[in-house]
């Protein structure tokens, strides 16, 4: 006998899976996120080092790896002194915060870090690739 599910329930579930998908779409193959993810599109480590797109300060969620919440929160205060606006609960591995471009490399930089992605307006500057910056 099949599982039955209303349609409130089927469109709850059909997000929920988008959303894991995306997330795991974010997941570079060797640990580290493949980058930051503004309103579905992913900016890498070398398009932000190349300058090819400018982030702004913004709202960002984090996710980190099973039990490195703590330890990455740790290394975000010893940095730069930055401390999350929302640490969710314990047992989640998602802060959120306000972060800049320079936070967000070292976050991108962190295996312990598995995505990074917009929480609200985030803006952003893209070049060309062939255009003068």
């Amino acid at each position: 006998m099949g599982l039955r599910c209303t349609w409130p329930q089927r469109a709850w579930l059909s997000r929920a899976v988008c959303s894991c998908v995306a997330i795991a779409g974010l997941v570079a193959v060797h640990g580290e996120p493949a980058g930051v993810s503004l309103h579905g599109t992913v900016y890498t480590i070398a398009d932000i080092e190349a300058k090819r797109v400018e982030l702004q300060s913004g709202s960002f969620i984090v996710g980190a790896r099973k039990g490195a919440k703590e330890e990455v929160l740790q290394a975000m205060l010893d940095a730069f002194g930055w401390q999350p606006k929302k640490k969710f609960s314990p047992r989640s591995p998602m802060f959120a915060g306000t972060l800049n471009e320079q936070e967000l490399l070292f976050l991108l930089r962190r295996p312990d870090v598995e995505f990074v992605e917009n929480d609200g307006r985030v803006d952003a500057l893209v070049h060309e690739p062939n255009s003068e910056l």
